[in-house]
């Protein structure tokens, strides 16, 4: 739990959209603390079975890069998390 947001509130989870850039603090943020997909998936919210990973990457299958479409959105779901408090990666 974040020490800003008081107890028993919950801060509302906002969607971030991919016309909003990710910054260089996002960024930076971001490539420190995974070494591999399956630990952005986690780090995003991701249910760890295979069927919803499945679900999930057959989204990208019409990308030229599935993997970068697929980690871009991950990224930002992981932005998402942070900016509603759920997920701290200091």
């Amino acid at each position: 739990m974040r020490a800003d947001k008081p107890k028993g509130q919950t801060m509302k989870r906002t969607k971030r959209t991919e016309q909003q850039p990710i910054t260089l603090t996002d960024s930076e943020k971001l490539r420190r603390r995974w070494g591999d997909i399956g630990s952005l998936e986690m780090l995003a919210g991701l249910p760890r079975d295979e069927q919803s990973r499945f679900n999930f990457w057959v989204q990208f299958k019409h990308h030229e890069d599935v993997i970068a479409a697929g980690v871009a959105r991950l990224r930002l779901m992981v932005l998402e998390r942070i900016d509603c408090g759920e997920l701290c990666l200091i």
